[in-house]
């Protein structure tokens, strides 16, 4: 008789491979998960349940209470502003007209957007709401130099073909490069299926010279991946639930804040001539054709029992101990799945403290700044190249004026010098201004970063701050020469200098100390050693 395995056996079995390989007990069956290697699309080939997916995302941000805030609010801290073009093409003249152009054409929605509705960062801002929540967003630049936002349920693959189209993008079956890109016509009926070639507009993904001409915005997980994935698949049971959880506690508290009488009467009972009506009813019928008649009750409504009937009130424990624990923990499941720590997405801090804050949002930050670096790589850089040849094609055939950024463009000796652009990407406010600055300084004067990098990190623009800083300094010197030289015809004996009118300084002997940690100031004299910043000495 063979010997029964032992506990050990099975560990023993579970441990001589990956546990992954293995089937379980303690391992639930998934859908989709089979023997056979898949690239990304298999697991969501099904148009109708891809599109399906699309909608529900939709639904949630609509009308759930949490998710769609959270999303605003993620997309508010990653665009903020808008990222700025710094050109660097080797000639400040053509830097130059190359930003004032970019900043003409991007600020007015008229020369930006078909649909002349919205300036190129509220375009930026609406791409990536839409990639979030419905995986991507095509933008199709326009003849006029105009952009126009594709949605995602618009890019389909119509059931009469038999090319290698994947949810309405033609790729190449050996290299995966995209081709095209296939755009239902607005004035397909949304209730009937794309079946025909004819329904859809095709656009080419990029032009003879391999620039593109679509600016497809998602953020594939994997190298085989086509079309993008709402950030809200991992989580839609927990919003259902956390939604559930939440109207099932107003009602019980809109319940429990009613005050009702319910009065038992016994078989002796006269209604005094009252009609034992006290609030709307409905006459029901039953299967055994008795009439029975229901009724409704609002707050303070009075409920009469029938006669020889006890009629107990319920109060059910719903949710239930525990719900408020239960309920931030499924809020914290969705608020890192969108990058965002729970207490900016509630814009309540109560739950840590200060140091808590600073590194959930340390954390937070370096998600931040890689959407934004693919939002810079996706949407900005293409759309500002496309632009610049659009300029220096419309220069080069005009003469006079018109025609000096190609010009411009033609003695730098290469043609690619023309489109050399870095980006500022926004920034984020201190957390704590005093520390923060510090440490800035000490990596200026110990050489670990440059002024330049540093004004970077902040959104801001080296060159704009010193041309301002030095534009600003020499106008306060121009009014303080002239303000003396006013002072000194009137006094002979006055002896005033522009640096007397312009010193901002503290009288002889005080200086202000640096705050403490109340936020509070103070004046010391300055024979009195003052104390080092506690982010100095540590």
């Amino acid at each position: 008789m063979p010997r029964p395995a032992t506990i050990a056996d099975h560990f023993y079995r579970q441990k001589s491979s990956y546990n992954a390989h293995n089937d379980s007990a303690f391992r639930r069956a998934r859908d989709g998960v089979t023997s056979v290697g898949h690239g990304a699309n298999w697991h969501y080939k099904s148009e109708p349940d891809w599109l399906k997916g699309i909608e529900l995302a939709r639904d949630i941000v609509r009308n759930d209470m949490l998710v769609g805030q959270g999303i605003r609010r993620l997309v508010n801290n990653v665009m903020q502003d808008g990222f700025d073009p710094d050109p660097d093409t080797g000639s400040e003249e053509l830097n130059s007209r190359l930003k004032e152009r970019w900043y003409e054409w991007a600020m007015n929605r008229n020369k930006c957007d078909l649909a002349r509705e919205h300036e190129f960062n509220q375009q930026a801002k609406l791409a990536l709401h839409q990639q979030l929540v419905d995986g991507d967003h095509l933008m199709l630049p326009n003849m006029s130099g105009r952009l126009e936002g594709v949605e995602a349920h618009r890019l389909r693959k119509p059931k009469g073909t038999t090319q290698n189209v994947f949810h309405g993008v033609k790729i190449d079956p050996e290299t995966r490069e995209r081709l095209e890109y296939w755009v239902t016509k607005e004035n397909v009926n949304p209730w009937r299926e794309v079946t025909h070639v004819r329904d859809v507009v095709k656009y080419k993904a990029r032009d003879a010279e391999g620039n593109p001409l679509a600016f497809h915005i998602y953020d594939p997980r994997r190298t085989s991946q086509t079309r993008g994935i709402t950030c809200l698949a991992p989580i839609v049971d927990p919003v259902g639930m956390h939604d559930d959880i939440q109207f099932a506690k107003l009602v019980q508290q809109q319940v429990t804040s009613c005050i009702t009488f319910i009065r038992n009467r016994g078989k002796d009972w006269d209604p005094g001539g009252e009609d034992g009506q006290h609030g709307d009813s409905t006459d029901e019928t039953w299967s055994n054709g008795n009439s029975y008649s229901r009724q409704s009750w609002v707050p303070g409504t009075e409920i009469l029992s029938d006669r020889d009937e006890t009629i107990m009130g319920f109060s059910p424990n719903i949710p239930g101990d525990g719900w408020i624990d239960q309920s931030m923990q499924i809020m914290a499941i969705i608020s890192v799945n969108l990058e965002l720590p729970l207490i900016v997405m509630l814009l309540d801090a109560t739950a840590t403290n200060f140091s808590g804050w600073r590194g959930a949002l340390d954390q937070a930050k370096v998600g931040w700044r890689n959407i934004q670096h693919y939002m810079r790589d996706r949407m900005h850089r293409p759309v500002y190249e496309w632009q610049v040849r659009r300029w220096l094609e419309e220069s080069r055939v005009q003469k006079g004026p018109g025609g000096k950024l190609w010009q411009e463009a033609a003695r730098l000796g290469s043609r690619e010098a023309a489109f050399r652009c870095s980006w500022r990407l926004p920034g984020w406010s201190y957390v704590e201004p005093l520390k923060d600055a510090s440490a800035e300084i000490l990596q200026r004067r110990n050489l670990l970063n440059s002024p330049r990098n540093l004004a970077a990190l902040r959104g801001y623009d080296w060159d704009e701050i010193v041309s301002a800083t030095v534009e600003d300094h020499g106008n306060a010197i121009i009014a303080a020469l002239q303000r003396a030289e006013e002072i000194n015809g009137k006094f002979k004996d006055a002896g005033i200098t522009w640096r007397d009118i312009l010193n901002g300084g503290t009288p002889d002997r005080i200086s202000v100390s640096l705050s403490d940690q109340s936020g509070d100031t103070h004046d010391q004299p300055a024979d009195k050693p003052i104390a080092k910043p506690k982010s100095v000495e540590q």
